[in-house]
């Protein structure tokens, strides 16, 4: 039995965890464990299914399965949603590296071993979505299929990049430091985690090789439904991520007549590779990651080189990302007027299944529920104005989970000491009574959270 620093007693053989967040999923979890069970893997892993309260054969469905897969099933009923899911199935793993994978989609061939692969390399890894084994050609003329060529590029925050939590996997030190998924995120929870994971100096790095084949909505309703999720989710992450956004739009402002070489901590360099963003990020990233080498793989030598490289990686993958997420809060209403002059211009099933999806998201953003959620910004007040000259924050400031994250020392990141989590130091270039991972808080703790991150 091994024990890691968050107090976990885990079997010392099982490396990988995979979690399945499912509720009402007996339709189609069968496929998945079978595809999981099908895998051929050289080390010890674990299936967790999540049961998110639901009221069919989703449970015992899993459990027949126990013979086939070292496989178990929690009751993650206490509330609804598939973060607050996905933190009761980490809770449950006895894994140090988790892997992620929904219960509607399919694993493709070598997916488990290319998840540990390069878990044990990099921390925050995410794969590729394939669209072409489960949906008709009437369903993918009608849907775009993301994460087919690359990570999902931001247009709010320069430079962060985005994957589906249906092909991610993250150590699982890093995913408590950072407080796993936000559960009073209902919709794009993870985005925001992944947005969470790089401000606190974690690249998230594109693994082509673990594929999974996945399930779009195929009727009208349906995709109008996903975009109406979507379009509440952007709205939500619009407002959590506002000072970020006016932070990290200034620095590419300020760096964009800044040619040559952006100057990182250790004397590294970041040179433009084409993407603007890239480069204003990597700026960003100055004093942003000081990643307990044990966390970050412990393949860089100095805290410096750490920062310059969650830059450069994510600044490299927005280069070669699959395209934009969803445009911000000035264009909703123009979305919603242009899907009406779309209408006209529709010619197939396909057209109309494109447009049910844009009417949806623009109806989401614009009238979907939303509260007010705690802002990611930097502790004791707002941080002083971005650029490229603004001094590290002063030594011996440090913020409890009532305020989420720094953004702002060196441009954006978190003080050199770190950012206590609990009774973690997430983020600073010491450790001060636990993990550190380089990062941000997910928000101000509420019961809710509290259990759904404790499990």
């Amino acid at each position: 039995m091994t024990g890691l620093r968050d107090g976990v007693v885990r079997p010392a053989g099982v490396e990988l965890g995979v979690v399945i967040a499912a509720h009402d999923a007996e339709a189609t979890l069968a496929e998945q464990l079978d595809a999981l069970a099908a895998q051929r893997a050289p080390f010890a892993w674990e299936v967790v299914v999540a049961d998110n309260g639901s009221t069919d054969g989703t449970a015992a469905l899993a459990r027949s399965y126990a013979g086939r897969l070292r496989l178990r099933v929690v009751d993650a009923s206490a509330r609804r949603g598939a973060g607050a899911a996905r933190n009761v199935g980490v809770a449950a793993s006895r894994a140090p590296l988790i892997a992620f994978c929904d219960a509607d989609d399919v694993v493709g061939d070598g997916w488990v071993a290319a998840m540990r692969d390069a878990l044990r390399t990099h921390a925050f890894v995410a794969g590729r979505f394939d669209g072409g084994r489960l949906n008709s050609p009437r369903v993918l003329r009608s849907r775009t299929v993301p994460q087919t060529r690359g990570l999902q590029q931001s247009t709010r925050l320069p430079g962060l990049v985005a994957a589906g939590a249906g092909n991610m996997g993250i150590r699982a030190d890093v995913f408590r430091a950072v407080g796993g998924f936000d559960p009073d995120c209902l919709f794009l929870e993870d985005t925001d985690l992944c947005w969470r994971v790089q401000l606190a100096g974690v690249p998230l790095v594109w693994v082509p090789e673990a594929v999974l084949h996945v399930r779009l909505r195929g009727s009208m309703w349906s995709a109008a439904r996903q975009g109406y999720h979507y379009g509440t989710g952007e709205r939500w992450l619009a407002l959590r991520y506002r000072e970020q956004e006016e932070r990290l739009r200034a620095l590419a402002a300020a760096r964009s007549s800044t040619p040559g070489a952006a100057v990182l901590p250790g004397g590294v360099g970041a040179r433009s590779t084409g993407s603007f963003a890239g480069v204003a990020f990597a700026a960003a990233g100055v004093g942003m990651a000081f990643v307990d080498p044990a966390l970050a793989g412990g393949l860089v030598p100095a805290a410096g080189e750490v920062a310059a490289g969650a830059a450069l990686t994510t600044a490299g993958l927005a280069a070669e990302g699959d395209g934009p997420h969803r445009p911000g809060p000035l264009r909703a209403a123009r979305r919603l007027a242009a899907t009406g002059g779309d209408l006209l211009r529709v010619r197939s099933v396909g057209d109309l299944g494109r447009w049910s999806w844009d009417v949806g998201w623009g109806l989401g953003y614009a009238f979907g529920r939303v509260e007010e959620p705690p802002p990611v910004s930097a502790p004791g007040g707002p941080a002083a104005p971005a650029g490229p000259q603004e001094p590290a924050a002063p030594t011996g400031t440090t913020a409890t989970t009532g305020a989420t994250g720094w953004v702002g020392a060196a441009g954006a990141g978190v003080p050199p000491q770190g950012v206590v989590v609990g009774d973690a130091v997430v983020g600073g270039a010491t450790t001060t009574g636990g993990s550190v991972a380089g990062g941000v808080a997910p928000g101000t703790a509420s019961p809710g959270r509290a259990a759904a991150a404790s499990g």
